[in-house]
């Protein structure tokens, strides 16, 4: 017996290891909790270039992450996707109420025109499957854009921000401001 997962089974077994020697970290935990919440994708591609963003072009170094497949648009309605959807909502609308969140940063990624194609969030992908890169950019573009508009009441006081990472063909990501006028 597996895993069954989009109806395959993963027959790999369940490797257990030695438990290494406990780690103590040299930074501090913080009573402070961080103001700025990013909601991003989980794709671990991205966060070496996500942190150099916030860091260099936001001045942002702590802050609180709500990463899942989709990042921002994993809160947008759509298709079969709106339990999802209206679950990675509640969640982030606890994060703002019990954090305290002034600042909100919503991320989304894809390519450039001359990007490489891997580089397409998976979950856009998935949900658009035909689609080429321009129309899931533009799609990014629409999901933030409704996005805001459905959560303004849980917004108000707090700062919005919206970006597109686009992985060019150098391998070098571009984030572009896709906040909504």
């Amino acid at each position: 017996p597996g895993w069954q997962i989009d109806g395959e089974t993963l027959e790999q077994p369940v490797r257990l290891r030695k438990r290494p020697a406990p780690f103590q970290t040299s930074t501090c935990w913080s009573v402070e909790r961080p103001r700025t919440l990013v909601i991003g994708c989980s794709d671990g591609r991205l966060q070496a270039s996500t942190d150099e963003f916030l860091q260099s072009a936001l001045n942002i170094r702590d802050y609180d992450r709500l990463y899942i497949a989709g990042g921002a648009g994993a809160m947008a309605y759509g298709g079969s996707e709106f339990i999802r959807a209206e679950i990675v909502r509640a969640s982030f609308t606890f994060l703002l109420q019990a954090h305290g969140t002034e600042q909100v940063i919503l991320l989304t990624h894809a390519a450039t025109d001359d990007g490489p194609p891997e580089a397409v969030c998976a979950h856009y992908r998935r949900i658009m499957s035909r689609a080429t890169v321009a129309e899931i950019r533009e799609q990014q573009v629409r999901d933030v854009n409704d996005l805001t508009r459905d959560l303004i009441d849980h917004l108000h006081g707090i700062d919005l921000r919206a970006f597109r990472a686009d992985v060019m063909a150098s391998q070098q990501v571009q984030f572009t401001d896709i906040t909504p006028a």
